[in-house]
């Protein structure tokens, strides 16, 4: 918890967390977080096909590891630009609701006089 606060809090810390990268990473999250298991499937898939031996080496670990980062980053940012974007920009034009109790008066619900009860 310390160094956590330390990283955040701090401007002399040692890892600046307003970079330029983690500001990208950070804009892609969402895409990262939806694509990333698809895409080891397929990065791992597709070494088989090429029948590229995938198991614990160092090689081969390294091999996913690097390629279903880097794919994830590349089909993220594709995703957010062409698509994500549209769906943030129609956000901004859509009317707020506004939320919350309603006031007294409009709360009760209009009875006419002549309705037997």
């Amino acid at each position: 918890l310390i160094i956590i606060l330390n990283v955040s809090l701090s401007p002399t810390s040692f890892l600046r967390l307003e970079s330029k990268l983690f500001i990208f990473l950070g804009t892609i999250s969402y895409g990262i977080y939806m694509y990333h298991l698809m895409i080891i499937a397929a990065v791992i898939g597709f070494l088989k096909y090429l029948q590229f031996p995938v198991g614990n080496s160092l090689w081969s670990q390294l091999i996913v590891y690097i390629a279903s980062i880097g794919l994830s980053v590349l089909v993220s940012w594709l995703s957010y630009r062409y698509f994500e974007k549209w769906f943030l920009k129609l956000k901004r034009t859509i009317t707020p609701v506004k939320s919350g109790l309603p006031d007294r008066e409009e709360a009760l619900p209009i009875i006419p006089e002549n309705v037997p009860f």
